[in-house]
C-alpha cells in the first residue's frame, strides 16, 4: 500500500476545507440573495387627468326596477394601450329620456382603480330613486382619469384574480340580502390599498340585472374574502355572480375615499 506524504495530507485537508467552504457559500447566498426589485411605484406620477373615452368603453350593461329605487351593473373595458388609473364613473336612470331624480349619495360617484390594457371590470350600485319603478334605460358615464404608461403605473401591477365565488341568502324573509364568499390571488409583489369590491349579478340567460359596490374586508390581499352588500338586490342566476376587488397603489386622500370602507 502506498502512503501519503504529509504534503499529500494536507493537500487533502485543504481540499475538505474548500469544498466545506464553497457549500457555506451557496447556502449563504440561497438564504440571504437580495430579492429582486419589486416593480410597483409607492405611488401613481402626477399627471394631468383627461376624458377616459376614447380608450375605455362600456361593454355589458343592465338593471332591474325594485320597490325603493333600482340596481344597476356594468362591465368597463380598457380598449387602449395605456394604463387608466382612478377613473371616476357616474350613473343616471332616466324614464323614456326624462332623468329620475337621485336620492343623494357618496356612492354616486366611483372610482374604478387601476384597469390595465385589455383588462375589463365591473361596476355597478344599487339606488334609492325618487320614482321607484320608473326606470326605462340607465346611463354609464365614463369620466376623467389618469392615463398612464405601464412603466408609470408599475408593470409588476398585476390585476387580482377571484374564485371560489358562492352566492348565499343568509335571511329566508329577504333573500336580496346576499352573502358572497370568494377568494383572491393577488401576484403583485406588495400589498395593494383596499377600495372595495364591486359586485355584478346576471339572469340564467347571462344578461346583467344588477350590483353593487361595498367595502368588504381586505379582497386585495391574496385569501378568501366575503362581502356582505348592505342593499336588497335584484334576484339573479347565484352560479353566474362576480366580484371585482377594487385594488390602488394607495390610498386616495380626497373625498372619493369615503365613498368605500376606509
Amino acid at each position: 500500500m502506498k502512503r501519503s506524504g504529509p504534503f499529500g495530507i494536507i493537500a487533502g485537508v485543504l481540499a475538505l476545507a474548500l469544498a466545506a467552504l464553497g457549500a457555506f457559500a451557496w447556502v449563504h447566498a440561497r438564504f440571504t440573495d437580495t430579492p429582486a426589485a419589486c416593480a410597483v411605484p409607492a405611488a401613481a406620477p402626477d399627471k394631468p387627468r383627461g376624458p377616459a373615452a376614447g380608450g375605455l368603453k362600456v361593454v355589458e350593461q343592465g338593471f332591474t326596477n325594485l320597490n325603493s329605487g333600482a340596481s344597476f351593473g356594468a362591465i368597463v373595458e380598457n380598449t387602449s394601450t395605456s394604463v387608466a388609473y382612478r377613473t371616476r364613473v357616474t350613473f343616471g336612470f332616466s324614464n323614456n329620456g326624462k332623468p329620475i331624480e337621485d336620492i343623494p349619495s357618496p356612492l354616486n360617484t366611483q372610482e374604478i382603480p387601476i384597469l390595465r390594457p385589455g383588462q375589463r371590470i365591473g361596476v355597478g350600485d344599487t339606488r334609492v330613486l325618487a320614482a321607484p319603478h320608473s326606470a326605462t334605460a340607465v346611463e354609464v358615464r365614463l369620466g376623467e382619469t389618469t392615463w398612464l404608461t405601464p412603466d408609470e403605473a408599475g408593470r409588476g401591477v398585476l390585476p387580482v384574480t377571484t374564485t371560489d365565488v358562492r352566492t348565499e341568502h343568509p335571511n329566508a324573509d329577504y333573500s336580496g340580502y346576499l352573502k358572497i364568499s370568494y377568494t383572491t390571488a393577488s401576484p403583485t409583489c406588495r400589498p395593494l390599498a383596499w377600495r372595495g369590491v364591486a359586485t355584478v349579478l346576471r339572469n340564467q340567460s347571462g344578461t346583467i340585472v344588477g350590483g353593487v359596490l361595498d367595502g368588504s374586508a381586505n379582497g386585495c390581499a391574496t385569501g378568501p374574502h366575503v362581502t356582505s352588500p348592505g342593499r336588497l338586490l335584484p334576484a339573479a342566476d347565484d352560479t353566474r355572480t362576480e366580484v371585482y376587488p377594487y385594488c390602488d397603489l394607495q390610498r386616495p386622500a380626497e373625498d372619493i375615499a369615503n365613498q368605500l370602507a376606509n
